[in-house]
C-alpha cells in the first residue's frame, strides 16, 4: 500500500508533479486531449478546479493513499485504461471523471483500482 504527498507546481493553468528531481506535466498530450470525451477532465484541470474550490492560490500538496483516511477530499475509482493512461470516477467534494496519464506509475507499481486524495496549499516557508 502506498501513501505519499505529491508536490504539485501550478503555472499558467498547467500543473506539474515534482518527483525525483524532475517535473512531470500532468496535462495530456495533444492527441489524447483531442480524443478525450468532453465530460472527462485531465488531471491539470481537475487540480485547478479543486484548488479553486478550496481557495488555494499557490502550489499544492496532494496527499494520495490507497487506504481510506480521515479528512480525505475525494475518492478515485478506476473505470478503464485509455490511450496510455487511465480514467477514474472522482467522488466526494468533486464529482468528475478524469484522465490520468501513465506518470501515475511513478508513484504506484500498477494503477490502483481505488485511491483517496486530499489537497492542501503547499507553503515553502
Amino acid at each position: 500500500m502506498i501513501s505519499q504527498t505529491l508536490r504539485i507546481i501550478r503555472r499558467k493553468g498547467k500543473c506539474f508533479v515534482y518527483s525525483k528531481g524532475s517535473a512531470y506535466d500532468l496535462s495530456p498530450p495533444v492527441i489524447v486531449a483531442y480524443n478525450l470525451p468532453p465530460y472527462v477532465k485531465n488531471m491539470s484541470s481537475l487540480i485547478e478546479s479543486f484548488a479553486k474550490s478550496k481557495n488555494i492560490q499557490e502550489d499544492v500538496g496532494l496527499f494520495i493513499s490507497e487506504e481510506h483516511f480521515f479528512g480525505y477530499d475525494c475518492e478515485a475509482n478506476m473505470k478503464e485504461s485509455f490511450m496510455s493512461g487511465y480514467t477514474y470516477d472522482i467522488s466526494g467534494s468533486l464529482n468528475e471523471k478524469v484522465w490520468i496519464c501513465s506518470d501515475l506509475l511513478l508513484f504506484f507499481d500498477e494503477p490502483p483500482a481505488k485511491f483517496f486524495l486530499k489537497m492542501e496549499e503547499l507553503r515553502l516557508d
